[in-house]
């Protein structure tokens, strides 16, 4: 496999999935294990998104087009609206995402978060 300028999680995905595999990052640590392990281990993590909302709109309205862009281009079937086990919630005060999803979706989440800020993208309803 020969890749370039791809990120480090991308490659270990492309190396592993025709495995099987996959990989979770625990304590700092880089753990390559079966996919249906990781993927019934859920982890909680926060992500404050302020810079992602549109001026103007409300803020829960906001959230809610973010969560529902991420439930629709990160493993669509994992989320309890489809009756899987991962969810989003929006927290207003904060304007942010509490997300409990697998570390292998955080991860896909997380690089989602940063190339919509690197592109200066937001959500709209193109989008999903």
């Amino acid at each position: 496999l020969r890749l370039k300028e791809v990120r480090l999680a991308t490659a270990m995905r492309l190396l592993l999935e025709p495995l099987n595999l996959t990989f979770v990052v625990k304590n700092e640590v880089m753990v390559i294990t079966s996919r249906p392990r990781a993927e019934g281990q859920l982890v909680v993590a926060t992500y404050s998104v302020p810079d992602l909302l549109r001026d103007g709109e409300s803020v829960n309205t906001e959230l809610e087009r973010l969560g529902e862009l991420i439930q629709s281009m990160i493993e669509p079937n994992t989320w309890s609206d489809v009756g899987g086990a991962a969810n989003i919630k929006a927290n207003p005060s904060t304007q942010s995402l509490v997300v409990r999803q697998t570390s292998a979706n955080q991860t896909r989440i997380r690089e989602l978060l940063e190339t919509m800020r690197s592109v200066g993208k937001r959500p709209t309803t193109k989008d999903k």
